[in-house]
């Protein structure tokens, strides 16, 4: 990532009321400004971060590696949102978190202020409430895996990791993410091409209808990040 020296974009952002509501005055001495890029890697599975970062605007996919190797995708990230903040009481990460558009980040260094972080009560107020809904979340998301067929819910992850409308992630990846066979989920990508529901342009895949992605999956998305 990028670091950025712009104080008026850095006080802009540490003025919004989503950031005001999480941090105390005092953390404002801590912010510093970042770039990230599509792709970057913000947080990354079994590794110290350095960071706790606030997300104004964007989008990030969490992925999890399994001792087997399999790579499974397991929530995405709307800004604003907190990115870090479970890992802030854990050695090492938990998840890997990558960027899926350009944005930019406000991050606090915790050698600065960690201790700080975990002694304030608006602060860990705010944690806790963040982690109860994505608690809430993963369940419905469980449900949802045993309630509708892989279509609706392949809708509504093509939606959710879709890059400028294009489609990056290996169908392997998205076959472990969504609990099914490699098999089954090429079958029925097979069918969203032939409906023009979606382009495919060799390894990749172009969404062409946006709706109807959007009414195949309208019942996932209420009550979900």
């Amino acid at each position: 990532m990028k670091h950025l020296d712009d104080n008026d974009t850095l006080n802009r952002l540490c003025s919004s009321a989503y950031y005001k509501e999480i941090f105390s005055d005092t953390m404002r001495e801590h912010a510093e400004l970042f770039l990230c890029e599509r792709g970057e890697i913000l947080l990354k599975q079994n590794s110290r971060n350095e960071y706790l970062y606030y997300l104004p605007h964007g989008r990030c996919k969490v992925s999890y590696l399994t001792a087997n190797a399999k790579t499974i995708i397991v929530n995405q990230l709307k800004g604003p949102c907190l990115i870090g903040e479970m890992e802030l009481f854990n050695e090492k990460e938990s998840f890997t978190v990558e960027s899926l558009e350009e944005s930019l980040l406000v991050g606090f260094p915790l050698a600065d202020c960690e201790n700080t972080l975990k002694e304030d009560v608006r602060f860990l107020q705010h944690v806790c409430l963040e982690l109860s809904v994505k608690e809430r979340n993963n369940a419905r998301r469980l449900l949802h895996a045993f309630s509708y067929p892989l279509k609706n819910r392949l809708a509504r992850f093509i939606l959710d990791y879709a890059e400028d409308d294009i489609l990056r992630i290996k169908k392997v990846t998205i076959a472990e993410s969504l609990g099914v066979s490699y098999r089954h989920l090429e079958s029925v990508m097979n069918d969203l091409v032939c409906q023009s529901i979606l382009k495919k342009e060799k390894l990749l895949y172009r969404i062409t209808d946006k709706a109807i992605l959007e009414e195949l999956s309208s019942e996932l998305r209420d009550g979900l990040f």
